[in-house]
């Protein structure tokens, strides 16, 4: 019984360790190697593969962990039949099988033409505020791609989102992407330049009709932002410069804004010291939540020596993109 038991037991555990399982999500397939001269004209479908698990039992296996490619190298525009390859750095599992093993990439000669660019607002700034003009720097941009998918291409939409605390005019630097909604099925589209910068016009509403009945009586004076606003203070509005810790730098695509709006209260001798260059907002790693940055005085490097008093920073969030 003995005996039985252990060659039951043995038989087991060798067939738990060359079972083959199958993953359980298909898995995206890119190309690399493509030439400079060439497109991508096709979308690549989605694959499974076939894997053992030394440690037995089905995994959950990501992109990342198993990287399945088709090399273009050499390849000149056409249709090509091509085996789907594998770079495993999962460190459970064997790959046995990929399905299907071959894909077909079809190559285009790359072609570009000038598109005219669009901006679009999304949200608005604060309550006691309009947003007066909204103007890209560029009108057009080149687009580059496969002339499938760049032929009915006529404008790029520019997407920008005001969250709700913007106070004064400010720029901002957009990367430029192919929108969903142009479709391209796996196509490949570049842009030149890959970045535009978008100039944001807004103001403060104007204060609303004095009724009819008090026309003629004395009407408090509106508050000035560059006037004196208790004793001998004044106020001045200034755009800050984001810039990034040396550990951020390297990790870090884009951030939306580029600059912050800040009224700063001092004495007029003090105000007269300072400019846009000479304040900064430095954004350090570990305030950086989820991609977001909430944005605080102490984060503001001001001039030395000058008795200066923040009242009011906008946006109060900034995005970083990694």
């Amino acid at each position: 019984m003995a005996v039985f038991s252990a060659l039951l037991l043995w038989l087991f555990v060798v067939g738990v360790e060359n079972y083959v399982y199958s993953s359980s999500a298909d898995l995206p397939v890119k190309v690399v190697d493509l030439g400079q001269n060439v497109s991508q004209a096709n979308e690549l479908p989605k694959v499974r593969v076939k894997y053992k698990n030394n440690g037995g039992g089905p995994v959950n296996i990501n992109a990342n962990e198993l990287e399945l490619f088709i090399d273009a190298g050499g390849l000149t525009d056409g249709l090509h039949n091509l085996p789907i390859q594998f770079s495993n750095k999962h460190p459970k599992i064997q790959v046995v099988a990929v399905e299907p093993p071959f894909a077909e990439l079809k190559l285009e000669a790359i072609t570009s033409r000038d598109i005219v660019v669009k901006t679009e607002v999304a949200g608005a700034p604060h309550s006691d505020y309009e947003l007066r003009g909204v103007k890209a720097q560029v009108s057009s941009v080149t687009i580059s791609g496969a002339a499938s998918a760049i032929g009915e291409l006529k404008e790029l939409p520019l997407k920008l989102t005001l969250d709700g605390t913007e106070t004064a005019d400010f720029s901002r630097k957009i990367i430029l992407e192919p929108p969903a909604g142009w479709k391209l099925s796996g196509q490949s589209v570049s842009f030149e330049p890959a970045t535009v910068q978008v100039d944001v016009e807004i103001r403060k509403k104007k204060a609303e009709l004095v009724p009819d009945e008090l026309i003629g009586q004395d009407q408090p004076e509106p508050p000035s932002a560059d006037v004196a606003a208790a004793g001998e203070l004044g106020r001045k509005t200034l755009m800050a410069e984001i810039v990034l810790d040396a550990e951020l730098q390297p990790a870090v695509r884009e951030i939306l804004p580029q600059n912050v709006l800040l009224t700063v209260e001092a004495e007029a001798e003090d105000l007269a010291k300072i400019s846009n260059e000479s304040i900064k907002l430095l954004i350090k790693n570990g305030d950086v939540q989820s991609g977001v940055y909430t944005v605080k005085g102490s984060d503001l490097l001001l001039p030395e020596g000058l008795d200066l008093n923040v009242t009011s920073i906008s946006p109060a969030k900034v995005n970083i993109r990694f």
